[in-house]
């Protein structure tokens, strides 16, 4: 067995992998939130590629009897980040860690992470994110899909309270596009997008249970909405983001290009309640 940078001669194998990961995950999913589609082999290996092209990632495959039988993805977050409630260097973020299940135990997976432990370093990663090892638990991320049940377990958890279940459903239905954080089963974070798709989007409901907060969920989450507004703007250039930042988290939200009305030469926003 030996470890290799990325080669397109592999991505036959590639996609097994990831289609063999997420089978596992829809075994041990108890809510039987997560699927595997007739399309998700070709697209979740194009969002993959995507990600390591835009984060100038980086791939490693084990190679054996011309076989890739596992395979790790990193990605690099290149600036450091000082705000006023995180503080992190150049880091390292390993987003996928597959091994074939007939070659597990054999120390695949320890020689892959080291392999990409090995890369960070050599260019000049200070942190590794998002490696989990050893642990049954595993942080995911869903698109389109959260309970009533969970929706209001988590406006509780950030101090927001609870509404009635008839009125979260219908707002989770005018909903254009959401994301949910798990860890395991257990949900830990959450955004969506409403809006018309033509002349504006907004931005609402970003939260991340406490425990969990200044470990880069909420950035996540960020990204990840913001990416679909790419899409829609593709579509309509012109379309216009808004959200409304809780009292003192204005500063998290500038790290992504948000401004205050007023420093945008706009009057102050307002609410009816």
């Amino acid at each position: 067995m030996e470890i290799i940078d990325y080669s397109s001669k592999y991505d036959n194998d590639i996609k097994d992998l990831l289609v063999e990961l997420q089978e596992h995950i829809v075994k041990i999913d108890k809510e039987k939130y997560n699927i595997l589609t007739d399309d998700y082999r070709g697209k979740y290996f194009e969002k993959t590629m995507s990600e390591v092209d835009k984060f100038e990632g980086k791939i490693f495959l084990a190679i054996e009897g011309e076989k890739a039988i596992g395979l790790i993805v990193g990605l690099i977050n290149n600036e450091e980040e000082n705000t006023y409630d995180f503080s992190a260097p150049k880091r390292g973020r390993v987003t996928e860690l597959i091994v074939s299940k007939n070659c597990r135990s054999n120390g695949v997976g320890k020689q892959l992470l080291n392999e990409m432990e090995k890369y960070f370093k050599k260019v000049g990663c200070l942190g590794i994110l998002n490696l989990r090892v050893g642990e049954k638990n595993m942080i995911r991320l869903d698109e389109d899909v959260i309970s009533v049940e969970d929706f209001n377990y988590l406006t509780d958890k950030v101090g927001w309270g609870t509404r009635d279940a008839n009125v979260v459903e219908e707002a989770l239905n005018n909903t254009l596009y959401s994301v949910s954080i798990y860890d395991d089963n257990k949900i830990i974070g959450y955004g969506r997008i409403i809006g018309d798709k033509t002349i504006f989007l907004y931005i609402q409901d970003i939260m991340v249970v406490p425990e969990y907060q200044g470990k880069k969920i909420g950035t996540k989450i960020m990204n990840t909405l913001l990416s679909k507004v790419d899409e829609y703007k593709k579509v309509n250039p012109n379309i216009r983001t808004y959200l409304g930042a809780s009292k003192g988290k204005e500063k998290f939200y500038e790290k992504f290009g948000f401004k205050t009305r007023s420093n945008a030469d706009l009057g102050e926003g307002m609410v009816l309640f």
